[in-house]
């Protein structure tokens, strides 16, 4: 019998949903109020991730279908949450999330290095599926956000 494996889903966050919102703290836990990451930040721990550029991502193809429709420049962060983060990128106007539990950050590999800019693939795994966001950024960028995702998403 062969196991066939769900995508890791990601979400249409441009409007305010309740509902999806929701679905996506089930998964990562409650986003972190703005008293919170004001005590998170004054201990020197921001509960936003340094931006890097988003090339391209792997891991649900209905997602890389929209970022390769597109051709302009992305961003992705990350939000730290309860249980995890929420990594958000842009495609035109739409803004979208992929909510990250503890212990799915798998870490990074650097792929090529041109110059002042690294490429680095940023590797999730939930289950048996990998999701690999392939980044673009100055080495000291790519480490601070190694950090950040350490600090969050390796933690007790």
């Amino acid at each position: 019998m062969i196991r066939h494996h769900a995508a890791i889903p990601f979400w249409n966050l441009t409007y305010n949903d309740p509902n999806r919102w929701r679905e996506v703290e089930a998964i990562c836990g409650r986003r972190l109020t703005a008293w919170q990451g004001m005590r998170q930040s004054f201990k020197g721990r921001a509960i936003g991730s340094p931006r890097v550029t988003l090339i391209a991502c792997s891991g649900n193809a209905d997602l890389e279908a929209i970022m390769e429709s597109q051709s302009e420049r992305h961003i992705i962060n990350f939000e730290q949450t309860s249980g995890g983060t929420i990594a958000y990128f842009k495609v035109r106007l739409e803004l979208y999330g992929i909510p990250f539990r503890r212990g799915e950050w798998i870490g990074s590999q650097q792929v090529h290095s041109d110059g002042s800019l690294s490429a680095y693939d940023l590797i999730f795994q939930r289950e048996d599926v990998t999701f690999v966001f392939q980044t673009n950024a100055p080495k000291s960028t790519i480490i601070q956000l190694q950090g950040w995702l350490d600090q969050c998403l390796n933690q007790s």
